[in-house]
C-alpha cells in the first residue's frame, strides 16, 4: 500500500509540470463597460477573462459572467428583448447553449427591497426566476462563479456522465466521485491511472470512457 501511495504522488507531480506547460485556461466572457479587477482576481489563476466586444466569436468564450445587472436589462431579458447589443449578445448566446452567470452584489433591483412597494419588488423577483429558469444563474461572488465553471466544466446533465478534464486520474478523485454517485466517467485517451485508481474502479464497478476512441 505505501508502494502505491509513492506511485500516485510520484505521478501527480509529474503531470503538475506537465499541466504548467500544457494546460489551456477557459475562457470567460465578462459583460462589463468597466474593468472588474476583483471578479479578475478571483479567476485569473485558472481562467482567462476577456471583455464583450461587438465583434466577438462564439468560439472565444465558453461562459458569460454579467457583474452589474440593471433594472432594465433584468426586465429585457426576462421577456426575451434586447435593446442594447450587450443584452442582444446574451440572448443569443442564450440560445446557443452558453453558460450565464450574474453576481448577485450587481443586481441593482436588491438595493430597493425596504423602500420599493411590495409588488413592483415582487415583479423583479418573479423576472429573476424567469432567468433562472432561462438557465442564468445567481452567483454571491466571483470565487462561487469559479466553482459553478468547475461543475460545468466537470460533467453533462444529458447523459449523467462526467467529464475527467485532469490527465491524472487518482482514488482520491474518483472517491469524490464515487460518493456524488457518479459511474461513469470520460477521461481523454492520455489519461494516466494510478494503481490504486485501476483497484478502486475494479472493485466499484466504475465504466471508464476514453475519448477520442
Amino acid at each position: 500500500m505505501e508502494m502505491n501511495d509513492l506511485v500516485d504522488r510520484l505521478y501527480e507531480e509529474i503531470v503538475k509540470k506537465l499541466k504548467n506547460k500544457e494546460e489551456i485556461k477557459t475562457t470567460v466572457c465578462v459583460v462589463s463597460s468597466t474593468e472588474e479587477l476583483e471578479l479578475e482576481e478571483a479567476l485569473k489563476e485558472q481562467y482567462n477573462l476577456v471583455y464583450f466586444a461587438e465583434d466577438m466569436e462564439d468560439s472565444e468564450f465558453e461562459r458569460i459572467i454579467i457583474p452589474r445587472l440593471s433594472i432594465k436589462m433584468l426586465a429585457n431579458l426576462a421577456n426575451g428583448v434586447s435593446s442594447t447589443r450587450e443584452e442582444e449578445f446574451i440572448l443569443t448566446s442564450l440560445l446557443k447553449g452558453k453558460k450565464v452567470a450574474v453576481l448577485r452584489k450587481g443586481v441593482e433591483y436588491y438595493a430597493y427591497k425596504q423602500s420599493s412597494p411590495a409588488p413592483l419588488y415582487k415583479m423583479y423577483n418573479e423576472y429573476e426566476e424567469k432567468l433562472e429558469k432561462f438557465g442564468i444563474s445567481f452567483e454571491e461572488e466571483g470565487l462561487n462563479v469559479q466553482m459553478e465553471i468547475e461543475r460545468d466544466e466537470g460533467q453533462s446533465s444529458a447523459k449523467e456522465i462526467y467529464f475527467f478534464k485532469k490527465r491524472l486520474v487518482t482514488e482520491a478523485a474518483l472517491q469524490k466521485l464515487y460518493l456524488q454517485s457518479t459511474t461513469e466517467i470520460m477521461i481523454d485517451k492520455n489519461s494516466i491511472i494510478t494503481p490504486l485508481a485501476k483497484d478502486f474502479i475494479r472493485t466499484h464497478h466504475l465504466k471508464i470512457i476514453e475519448s477520442g476512441k
